[in-house]
């Protein structure tokens, strides 16, 4: 299985960076664990390689427009604010560099829309 072949490896950080809202649940890349939910693969993952995820939240790019629908989630969002491709990629930086004891979380970078 691929799975065992992938906890096998003894590489460096790994990522996964997926859309918050398919975080928890739906289709993985893995075909034969389709039900299988992002931070589960993480943590499966984290005994044995260093793995964290980065859940991004609204990001928009330069130059995208802002619609209605856009605008209606950045105001739900308590930092009333779209992020950014760079706040991702500081999100990954900092782990790639500075997370020596990190493994098996899940990093939300979404201006705190996850909060309940």
């Amino acid at each position: 299985r691929m799975t065992r072949f992938w906890i096998s490896l003894d590489q460096g950080v790994h990522f996964v960076i997926r859309c918050i809202e398919q975080m928890h649940g739906g289709e993985v890349f893995v075909p034969k664990i389709p039900s299988m939910k992002m931070v589960d693969l993480a943590k499966a993952l984290a005994p044995k390689i260093q793995v964290n995820s980065v859940a991004p939240g609204t990001i928009l790019f330069p130059g995208e427009e802002r619609d209605a629908e856009i605008e209606g989630i950045i105001c739900s969002t308590p930092l009333k604010k779209a992020g950014r491709p760079e706040d991702i990629a500081e999100t990954v930086l900092f782990l790639a560099a500075h997370s020596d004891f990190i493994t098996g979380q899940v990093f939300v970078v979404d201006g705190g829309k996850s909060i309940p």
